[in-house]
């Protein structure tokens, strides 16, 4: 217990010889840093002792600190103020200056004038000024308002104001998707829009037909077909059939074939096309009678085109581009293939894509056309310059033709239904089905690669996108070595000695040589790298996904690390490439679960996904050898000499 004139393990001070204390501390502790020298250079008499500080005492100095903290900024914070209002004063925008054209002009000597054209005298231009001034400023406040909220404002904003001039209601159902009455006052602003239904709709058949590919791909055609989004991102795709009843199912086969399969396994292939299309959820099934009471406003549309398609890009993995080329491809293939599903003569106009904010952050916003990237130009194809690409909401738009990209919607609810909806899932381990199952085999030319009527397609379409020109590119003399930037990469010295020497190998054939990059790059560079290259090496990645714009018959040279082995980039992608592979003999550290899987590596990468992680080198340069080198050069070489050029 403390008691009176003591501290608690200190010895109690009278205010005067506190603040002499307090002084001479001060004084000593200036000497000391000027002289650098010590308490015993002092002696004990000259050390400055410990003072106490009541807990009040520090209390009002840390307040007096934050009262001065807090001045400074408010005195920088005014400043800045006066400096956007002189800044401003006086500079009318844009439409401003349209504005004050109309009331003030100026004749050919440079004299003001009014809107009749005759000069004012010096008082009226004196007043003139000022109201020009005055309203200048205030409407300078006003433009400057409307900016910050423009920038302020997110996409459900937009949006809903979007949504609110289309004369679409806002009210909602008992099931959370909306209901169909208007917002009161709007009903002439309702019949101007009839792409959203409100009342009878032409009814859908109630009936489904799944597709197996060769390699096990499934296309699914359901009429009618919705997906139900909540706040939380998450997607439920709902059919309206029976599949014991309503659904056929047939396989895909060589040249063109289709083989019925009754309808035993329907239901087994509509619930795994679903788990292929990576929906976050399993599938719903509803009956007619829920289908008929749906009602269609601002948070639940009908798309009555015939076809139309879906596809789901919800997985965080879409975000790289061999994953996303691979459902896109599957997409773009049923395009160009309308009649082996159902669609002869038809054209597909309508193409709704579902993905993460993330995924509409690379396709970037609306109206710039000027941002090049990946994943809007693919995008872009599908369009084929003919329809819009359209990203996020309001909904109204998802009736008319377009890709409408369904993206940032982790903060509403929305329910999309299609009268026909075409459903492709993802191309496994290739972008473009064989030419020997799309074409009869008397198409198929002999001794030949076939290459892919889609791949074909695809290349005029990036050309038609991108340059203006629909044409296949011209193959030139040209080797290229795509490397990686951050990932899977070789050591620098041997970087730079495989690089000397398929340069040299170059030079003596008289081609031309180039290392390519394709890091931080806009499309329209990383195109222009490959577009005409007659042959192109490099490790497995992502980066190989660009030698599907290559020339047909090009040549691609696929390095595996050690132990490791994939077949998604064989003859580019399927694009129609003449193809080598080379697997790297330099072993790297074993890793320890590798005694788990019988020390073998190739259990280890089948069984343990960290140990296929180690061995494809994601997190670690890829060892290689000079024998390796020259192996990769030696398979370099014969497919230079094979290229038909």
């Amino acid at each position: 217990m403390l008691q009176e004139g003591h501290v608690q393990g200190r010895t109690s001070v009278s205010p005067m010889n506190y603040w002499q204390g307090m002084g001479r501390a001060r004084v000593v502790g200036r000497t000391k840093a000027i002289k650098g020298t010590t308490h015993e250079e002092y002696g004990p008499e000259e050390t400055p002792r410990k003072v106490f500080v009541s807990a009040q005492t520090r209390k009002v100095i840390w307040a007096l600190k934050v009262v001065a903290v807090a001045a400074v900024w408010i005195a920088l914070l005014g400043g800045l103020i006066y400096l956007m209002h002189i800044a401003f004063r006086g500079r009318p925008n844009a439409v401003d200056r349209g504005r004050v054209s109309d009331s003030v002009t100026t004749n050919d000597q440079g004299m003001a004038t009014g809107s009749a054209g005759e000069p004012q005298d010096a008082s009226s231009q004196a007043s003139s000024d000022a109201n020009v001034e005055t309203q200048s400023r205030n409407e300078n406040q006003t433009a400057l308002k409307q900016l910050h909220d423009r920038v302020q404002a997110n996409f459900e904003e937009k949006d809903k104001q979007r949504e609110a001039h289309d004369g679409i209601g806002n009210s909602d159902s008992q099931s959370g998707f909306g209901s169909d009455s208007a917002t009161p006052g709007r009903e002439d602003q309702v019949a101007e829009t009839p792409a959203v239904h409100r009342g009878k709709i032409d009814s859908p058949s109630y009936e489904g037909t799944c597709y197996l590919s060769l390699r096990q791909e499934r296309v699914c055609v359901l009429s009618p077909f919705c997906v139900e989004v909540n706040g939380q991102g998450v997607a439920t795709p709902v059919v309206v059939l029976d599949p014991d009843k309503d659904l056929s199912c047939f396989r895909l086969r060589k040249h063109r074939e289709v083989t019925s399969t009754g309808q035993d396994r329907c239901d087994e292939w509509l619930r795994q096309f679903v788990k292929e299309a990576d929906f976050s959820r399993p599938l719903s099934f509803q009956n007619r009678s829920w289908f008929e009471a749906l009602t269609w406003n601002n948070k639940s549309v009908y798309v009555d085109a015939q076809p139309a398609a879906f596809l789901n890009l919800m997985a965080a993995s879409n975000a790289n581009i061999a994953h996303f080329s691979g459902r896109i491809g599957h997409l773009f293939h049923v395009m160009q293939n309308l009649d082996l599903y159902g669609f002869a003569g038809k054209k597909l106009r309508h193409i709704a894509l579902l993905g993460e904010i993330t995924h509409q952050k690379m396709m970037h916003v609306p109206g710039d056309a000027q941002y090049d990237n990946w994943h809007m130009r693919l995008a872009q194809v599908l369009g084929d310059n003919e329809i819009p690409v359209e990203l996020g909401f309001p909904m109204s738009r998802f009736t008319q033709p377009g890709v409408h990209f369904l993206g940032g919607h982790r903060t509403r609810n929305f329910r999309i239904c299609w009268k026909n909806a075409v459903l492709p899932a993802f191309l496994k381990g290739r972008m473009f089905v064989s030419a020997d199952e799309l074409q009869a085999k008397a198409d198929l030319p002999e001794n030949a690669i076939g290459v892919p009527l889609d791949a074909i397609a695809l290349r005029k379409g990036i050309g038609k996108v991108v340059f203006d020109e629909e044409k296949l590119p011209d193959m030139k003399r040209r080797l290229v070595l795509l490397a990686r930037g951050r990932t899977r990469v070789f050591e620098a010295e041997d970087q730079k000695a495989l690089e000397k020497q398929l340069e040299d190998l170059a030079k003596s054939r008289g081609w031309e040589y180039e290392t390519v990059s394709f890091e931080n790059k806009p499309f329209t560079q990383q195109l222009d790298s490959v577009k005409n290259a007659a042959v192109a090496v490099g490790i497995h990645g992502a980066n190989l996904v660009n030698t599907i714009f290559m020339p047909p018959h090009a040549g691609l040279v696929e390095i595996f690390p050690y132990g490791f082995a994939h077949g998604m980039y064989e003859r580019g992608l399927n694009s129609g490439l003449r193809y080598a592979s080379v697997d790297l003999t330099t072993e790297p550290e074993r890793p320890p679960y590798l005694e788990n899987h019988e020390n073998s590596v190739t259990k280890c990468v089948r069984e343990n996904p960290a140990c296929k992680l180690y061995y494809r080198s994601d997190r670690r340069k890829v060892p290689i050898s000079a024998a390796d080198v020259r192996q990769i050069v030696q398979e370099v070489e014969l497919m230079m000499k094979s290229t038909p050029l």
